[in-house]
């Protein structure tokens, strides 16, 4: 147990990750984390089936269950590690993955929590991931383009089937019943904050980003030219008041603060995306700091006083992370996910018996063998697409894999996954230059670049920069609790801006990873024909044609 001050204030921060959800109690005075809990999703993601129905290819669901169940965990598990007494616990914020949305009736309660409706598929929550709403997506751009909407352009003039809308367009279209029967349809963070506070209201960072909210939403005409009945989507459909990051929604509910062990005091803060949390925890606030959140995905997010409508930037909205700040989102959409699958799927018993041997963990044993190799020294280059392109708004492309022969080893194919993501963010970053916005620091946090530095060294190799990597095990759960600390306030223990509490809490143990320079001018040229061989497969007939076989054989 940390020793703590008997006045010392804390607050906890909830992230809601994929698989999991975690919780941190951090001291508000140091940003210390004096104890954490983590428990897993029981029914993790759904892609098969919801109940006897078959779910169709792209799909990927949640149950709103496993939320409550974790809540109920992780709250009570961080009080009773740590000693705290419910009275010094201010404030609770959370964070969660987006655009992970769900329909609920008007007294909060998921729909498939209803009986009559849970072997209704539209009904259960829809994770980010779920990308069976692609030809919504596509009617939302082609619709938006053609009218040359306003709010089209924060968004690089595509939506992606990963947001609300598209997700909000499919029930309507293939469930009708269930779409009739929903009060509301709403981000799970913020369907998290209702729970705990009985407060509905929706946050400006889920909703800028992945709601087309650009001080407002798009017009009524604009939605009826989707659908003559869909024109009212909004005021239907998407009721509560939206409110900015750091604010409060109110106070912990009484059957809340009950069942948690909390005092009634708690305010609970605004919801935020899980990746966007992690800026204030690394307190990369300044101008020209980009902070790459790597996980299962990467979020790659950049704060700046400028408006610029950059290509291949996913969104950009004005107090998105930091107030009177715009915030510019960029990412990929496999990274973790990417190395994940090669494990899982492609590597021999013998790796795994070695590893066990050397007791080692197969990723650092991968890691190892890796290590020794060259750029490109075996002839080997892939496409980071194993889940779409974010860059290209593209969920549809797969990866791609050049240069096998017979002697091609699971290190090498490992090392060359690494680089396509290394490949990735460097794109990004020279989108951000040649728009006029040169990127000056990069912070690397998240699962991922603390335990394989294997990935670091060769993302700073790549980028040819610095990388400075943040060790903090939750960084986006610290995040939240940072933005608690600001809806608590000073007067109770907590601060006025986020910019406060980042000087003041913000991870302090940076470690800085600097490029191997003989290896950046190998790596140049390596990236040169990841950048061709991407134009080769951007419109490749045959990943299209692979797809629509893949499609056909899920209906």
């Amino acid at each position: 147990m940390v020793e703590i001050n008997s006045y010392d204030k804390f607050t906890i921060g909830l992230d809601y990750g994929t698989l999991s959800a975690r919780a941190v109690l951090v001291n508000t005075a140091n940003g210390e984390v004096v104890a954490e809990a983590v428990k897993e999703y029981r029914h993790g993601v759904i892609k098969d089936k919801i109940g006897n129905r078959q779910l169709p290819a792209h799909w990927a669901l949640q149950s709103a269950d496993d939320y409550l169940e974790a809540l109920y965990t992780i709250i009570p598990e961080v009080i009773e590690k740590s000693g705290v007494t419910k009275e010094r616990v201010i404030g609770i914020g959370i964070d969660f993955t987006s655009c992970t949305m769900l329909p609920a009736s008007k007294n909060g309660k998921a729909l498939h929590q209803i009986e009559k409706f849970k072997d209704h598929p539209h009904a259960y929550v829809k994770l980010w991931k779920h990308h069976a709403a692609q030809s919504y997506a596509e009617k939302i751009n082609e619709t938006g383009n053609s009218r040359n909407e306003e709010f089209i352009k924060a968004y690089n003039r595509q939506i992606s089937s990963e947001w609300l809308f598209p997700k909000i367009l499919q029930i309507f279209k293939e469930d009708p019943e269930i779409y009739a029967k929903t009060d509301c349809l709403i981000e799970a963070g913020d369907w998290l904050v209702w729970q705990l506070s009985g407060n509905l209201k929706r946050s400006i960072c889920h909703s800028g980003y992945k709601a087309m909210w650009q001080g407002k939403y798009p017009s009524k005409e604009y939605f009826r030219s989707l659908d003559k009945e869909f024109g009212n989507v909004v005021e239907e459909k998407l009721p509560g008041e939206m409110i900015h990051l750091g604010q409060s929604v109110g106070n912990i509910s009484s059957r809340m603060a009950e069942k948690l062990g909390l005092s009634y005091k708690t305010v609970i803060a605004s919801s935020v995306i899980d990746a966007h949390a992690a800026v204030p925890a690394v307190n990369a606030t300044r101008e020209g700091t980009m902070v790459a959140v790597i996980g299962t995905s990467t979020c790659h997010l950049v704060v700046s006083e400028k408006l610029n409508y950059l290509q291949g930037v996913n969104g950009v909205v004005k107090d998105g992370i930091i107030e009177d700040l715009y915030a510019y989102e960029c990412g990929q959409a496999a990274v973790g996910d990417m190395f994940d699958w090669f494990i899982r799927n492609q590597v021999s018993k013998h790796y795994f018996e070695a590893a066990a041997e050397m007791n080692m963990g197969i990723h650092d044993y991968l890691s190892e063998r890796a290590s020794s190799l060259n750029p490109g020294g075996r002839g080997i280059l892939a496409l980071d697409w194993w889940n779409g392109s974010r860059i290209d708004n593209r969920p549809d492309l797969s990866g791609v894999l050049y240069g096998f022969d017979l002697d091609t080893k699971a290190e090498e194919i490992y090392r060359a996954l690494i680089e396509a993501s290394g490949f990735g963010t460097k794109l990004i970053i020279e989108k951000f230059e040649r728009g006029g916005m040169p990127i000056k620091e990069f912070y690397a946090c998240g699962g991922i670049s603390k335990k394989n530095q294997l990935l670091v060294q060769i993302y700073a190799d790549i980028l040819d920069f610095p990388i400075k990597v943040s060790y903090l095990e939750h960084a986006s759960a610290v995040g939240a609790a940072m933005y608690a600390a600001v809806a608590a306030g000073m007067k109770e223990g907590g601060y006025d801006t986020i910019q406060d509490a980042a000087e003041a809490m913000a991870d302090r143990h940076v470690h800085t990873v600097y490029p191997h320079k003989e290896r950046t001018k190998m790596y140049q040229q390596l990236y040169e024909l990841y950048r061709e061989a991407r134009e080769e497969n951007l419109n490749s007939k045959v990943l299209q044609k692979l797809q629509d076989m893949k499609n056909d054989a899920r209906v």
